[in-house]
């Protein structure tokens, strides 16, 4: 089984990872992780990420001051534009429109 998902690319396992990280449902994040991987299609070109933005957070009409600094905050510093979407869903799953 790890020979199948050492193919995998980096960005691919990096978003699987984000998605994990920003699901409070996930107790086991390894084992979400390789259960995510395992179920997605061999071979699959991953796009190339393109260019996150916060303007979302800035947008969203349900925010505090306070909490959408918060959001903007956590946004800037996370360090790949995974772990950016995976703020954005997170924002998106607790703060619904």
């Amino acid at each position: 089984m790890a020979a199948s998902l050492a193919d995998r690319q980096a960005v691919q396992v990096a978003r699987v990872i984000a998605q994990a990280r920003a699901r409070a449902d996930v107790r086991d994040l390894a084992g979400w992780v390789v259960a995510a991987l395992r179920d997605l299609p061999d071979g699959i070109e991953t796009p190339p990420e393109r260019p996150l933005s916060a303007l979302p957070i800035h947008a969203h009409p349900d925010l505090s001051d306070e909490q959408r600094d918060r959001w903007i905050r956590r946004f800037r510093a996370a360090p790949t534009p995974a772990e950016q979407r995976a703020i954005l869903d997170r924002l998106t799953q607790e703060h619904p429109q």
